[in-house]
């Protein structure tokens, strides 16, 4: 078996430990307490944020088993912004609520809108409480937010991670060749399956590390996603260290600095 296989194999498992820990920890206290507790409120999104995190997972190894590599990378992705949200929420805690929370849902519901500008134009920057006039910031963008998920590599790893994904979430020149056989246009290949997995990999790794970290849990359960944690990485570690050349020495450094802590 390649590096790989034994990644993609590891990132299985892990993603089997992840969909169990949304079954055993996912609940979504505001409806069951029937509270309106902001701390509540914020502990419910982190766990929809690990919820649609691990779907979008799950999906992306379905794709990638059945030889769509490209959208395994979407949604790879959007796993991805999971993970950036889950982790702005823990490391700026109430002090996110009104980005998390109830200023996206006030956009959805009407309750808040979007400023306007001296010109009359909408001011994306800034929200409007349509009761009170009161003015908010509007919900930070995902490059804000990974500035501030307390992970210096994960804004390394962003700017890399992100540009490359970009290109097959986007209809994007750059990964037109994707999309050809020669000079036909086709809906099948699988070159990307390589950096399908490892993008994969990544994003569960980091998502799991993450939800492991900031729950309580007995020390059998601690202990098996530690090993499994520790096993994706140094599969990870090992693609970068027998397959991987080209890539940027500084995002590799992000990536080994941002996994480390789950091998030590």
């Amino acid at each position: 078996m390649s590096a790989y296989d034994h990644l993609y194999g590891s990132t299985q498992n892990l993603s089997q430990s992840l969909s169990a820990f949304v079954y055993h920890y996912g609940i979504a206290e505001a409806i069951a307490r029937n509270t309106d507790s902001p701390g509540v409120a914020l502990n419910d999104f982190f766990h929809y944020c690990v919820a649609k995190g691990s779907k979008h997972i799950r999906a992306a190894l379905v794709l990638v088993e059945n030889e769509f590599p490209e959208d395994a990378i979407v949604l790879s992705r959007a796993a991805y912004e999971c993970y950036v949200s889950a982790a702005y929420a823990k490391a700026q805690g109430l002090n996110a609520i009104d980005d998390l929370v109830y200023n996206p849902v006030g956009l959805s519901a009407g309750t808040v809108h979007y400023a306007q500008t001296k010109t009359g134009g909408l001011d994306y920057r800034r929200l409007v409480d349509r009761r009170t006039e009161e003015c908010y910031r509007s919900p930070p963008s995902i490059e804000k937010m990974v500035l501030s998920t307390g992970y210096e590599a994960d804004a390394v790893v962003h700017r890399y991670y992100y540009g490359f994904s970009s290109q097959h979430a986007h209809v994007h020149m750059a990964g037109s060749g994707n999309y050809r056989d020669g000079t036909s246009y086709t809906d099948e290949g699988n070159e990307q399956r390589p950096n399908a997995v490892f993008l994969t990999a990544y994003a569960t790794i980091v998502l799991m590390g993450l939800a492991r970290a900031v729950t309580q849990m007995d020390e059998d359960e601690k202990s098996r996603i530690e090993r499994e944690l520790r096993a994706a990485v140094i599969h990870f570690n090992d693609v970068l260290d027998q397959h991987i050349k080209n890539l940027s020495d500084e995002f590799v450094q992000g990536v080994r600095s941002r996994l480390a802590r789950f091998i030590e």
